[in-house]
């Protein structure tokens, strides 16, 4: 009876190998962005965010804050484009504060998009 699933030896893994192997080496040759941001006016400290060569968020970690929101922040914004995640938190405010954790990421993001590119 046929349901649909692949049995293991129709697979190729020759094949799946040299497409794993060709990510690994394009990845690896991409180049990012990294920059270490001293937010204003906040709980949080300091900001540590990496884009690629796209502007495509790699990475962010918030020092300080409140940590379980800025984790999700944080994991919500990987992936995006810096202009994206700019144009959807500027501006969001803590309270009574004129700026706020995510307000700050997009000003530490506006640097970032200035940043040299390095090599991984």
């Amino acid at each position: 009876m046929d349901d649909g699933r692949r049995k293991m030896d129709d697979v190729s893994f020759s094949s799946i190998n040299l497409e794993f192997s060709e990510l690994v080496r394009i990845f690896a040759s991409m180049k990012t962005k990294h920059i270490m941001y001293r937010p204003m006016g906040v709980c949080s400290q300091a900001i540590d965010v990496t884009a690629d060569e796209n502007d495509v968020i790699q990475q962010v970690f918030f020092l300080g804050g409140c940590n379980g929101n800025l984790q999700g922040i944080s994991l919500l914004v990987k992936g995006q484009k810096i202009d994206d995640v700019i144009s959807k938190l500027q501006g969001v405010r803590c309270g009574t504060k004129r700026t706020s954790c995510p307000d700050q990421l997009c000003e530490a993001l506006k640097e970032l998009k200035n940043a040299p590119l390095e090599e991984k």
